[in-house]
């Protein structure tokens, strides 16, 4: 199964800032998930864009079989808002593709 692991800039708005740490909830997942097999795609678009459109561009040539948005992960925040926008552009450009979130939950957040 090719699995897509989305990790979402902070803000879809200027200007880009960038992370100053890798996404290591997402190197968790992508590698518990290689061990069981899957093909997985780690998309951290936080070193690329803040633009929702190039965001889902390069979502959609991953073609995965189920695509994994980052909540939250090690010390990266993103703002509720941004979450709601990829989300709801992943289920208009990848349809019938399963959508989750992943990382870092807590009692402010959840």
């Amino acid at each position: 199964m090719r699995v897509l692991l989305l990790v979402p800039p902070p803000s879809l708005e200027p200007p880009l800032a960038r992370p100053r740490h890798a996404p290591h909830y997402s190197a968790i997942v992508a590698a518990a998930l290689q061990r069981i097999g899957h093909d997985v795609v780690v998309q951290d678009a936080a070193l690329e864009t803040f633009a929702l459109s190039p965001i889902l561009a390069a979502a959609r040539r991953a073609a995965p079989d189920v695509a994994l948005l980052c909540h939250s992960d090690y010390n990266r925040k993103h703002a509720p808002d941004t979450l709601a926008r990829v989300g709801r552009g992943l289920r208009d450009i990848l349809p019938g593709v399963p959508l989750a979130l992943y990382g870092r939950l807590d009692a402010a957040h959840a």
